[in-house]
């Protein structure tokens, strides 16, 4: 064979890579391979990691920079430092038992989080799940603040797709704020809370059965346009849901489900709300409602600034709910319908009509009408 060729292909062989599987077997540097992995070598683009110890990859320059296949963490505490990244694209990563994360980790492929395992963070650390990620929580896990002194809280930013895929009990983010960009969030059973953040943008998905808590009694806000469809709830049950600079919910059915808290800022609704359960709920700020919103029992909404009933919307009265003042006003342009129950439904807020169709309400077409006090609206 020519000696060339021979040489061509020698060289070939020296530079190929494969894909190899390493353990850490102590605490230490990712970067020391005769005391961190086994096999004794430094872990490269493509491998998979199995991290039980507590390793530093405390890079010194961005050359260092690696992307591994799966990164599997059990009782693992790792820490992220330098001017080098960490990604993570394999399919099949898994986070299980509790874990300790500090840094920036991203992750461009699936990572599992199993059963009840947590993942804790100390303040400046975030976890990016990039555009093509997810990130399962395979059961009924947290992630969490771990608390170190200084710096900013967590964040995880999720550009990719959060899931809950299974586990009948809670999933939850505490303390740990939770910024969707633009990516979607899907449970298939149980119940995920989301707690603080400032997100922009999102499509949810809620099998039959599960639950999506928004604030989990905290303080979000979201912008944009947030979509959702499915059999299960999308839920507002307590703390505010801010807007800002402006929020447009599109959710169909019955998947949003207002039972309790309050929404601020400037909002409005493309499709459906339900207002459920027997707790006092406020809005704080300007709302449009263009779409419809099922007034279900006797609980009562505060309006403290404008209700914008538009053409085309409907604000349907089921039982003997309130609309109460404080200084606020309720102006229809759509249908302002009473269309079940035996209750007196009452609007005790300022009322302008303004071209709008009231069922059971007297009023005169085209006029405006102040309603300062209760009123029952019959059935027409």
């Amino acid at each position: 064979m020519n000696l060339k060729l021979l040489l061509a292909l020698s060289s070939l062989c020296v530079f190929s890579s494969q894909a190899t599987d390493y353990n850490s077997i102590r605490d230490g540097s990712w970067f020391v391979a005769t005391n961190t992995w086994d096999p004794a070598n430094i872990p490269g683009n493509g491998d998979t990691v199995y991290i039980s110890h507590h390793l530093y990859f405390d890079s010194t320059t961005a050359a260092q920079s690696v992307t591994v296949g799966n990164l599997n963490l059990n009782g693992a505490h790792l820490e992220i430092g330098g001017p080098a990244t960490l990604t993570a694209e394999g399919a099949n990563s898994m986070f299980s038992g509790s874990n300790f994360l500090s840094g920036v980790l991203y992750n461009q492929g699936t990572v599992f989080q199993s059963g009840e395992g947590t993942l804790a963070m100390p303040c400046s650390t975030h976890f990016e799940n990039l555009g093509v990620g997810i990130y399962n929580l395979a059961g009924d896990g947290t992630i969490l603040l771990r608390t170190v002194s200084g710096g900013s809280l967590p964040y995880f930013n999720n550009y990719g797709q959060l899931r809950k895929s299974s586990g009948v009990g809670i999933a939850l983010f505490t303390d740990v704020y939770l910024n969707n960009l633009g990516g979607s969030i899907e449970v298939d059973a149980g119940t995920l809370v989301l707690g603080s953040g400032t997100s922009s943008n999102g499509t949810f998905t809620v099998a039959a059965g599960a639950v999506l808590d928004l604030t989990g009694g905290s303080s979000p806000t979201w912008a944009g346009v947030v979509g959702g469809s499915g059999a299960g709830t999308v839920l507002l049950a307590s703390g505010i849901l801010s807007a800002s600079p402006s929020l447009t919910m599109d959710m169909s059915g019955n998947l949003f489900q207002w039972t309790g808290g309050r929404i601020s800022g400037v909002t409005s609704n493309l499709n459906t709300i339900t207002i459920a359960g027997a707790n006092s709920r406020g809005i704080d700020g300007t709302f449009y409602n263009p779409g419809t919103i099922y007034h279900t029992n006797t609980s009562t909404i505060q309006i403290h600034a404008s209700f914008y009933n538009l053409a085309g919307g409907t604000y349907d009265f089921q039982d003997g709910g309130t609309l109460s003042p404080y200084y606020g006003i309720f102006y229809n342009y759509g249908l302002l319908r009473k269309s079940a129950g035996t209750g007196t439904a009452t609007i005790s807020s300022d009322f302008d009509n303004n071209g709008g169709s009231n069922s059971g309400v007297r009023d005169n077409a085209n006029a405006t009408t102040k309603i300062t006090t209760w009123m029952n609206l019959p059935f027409t």
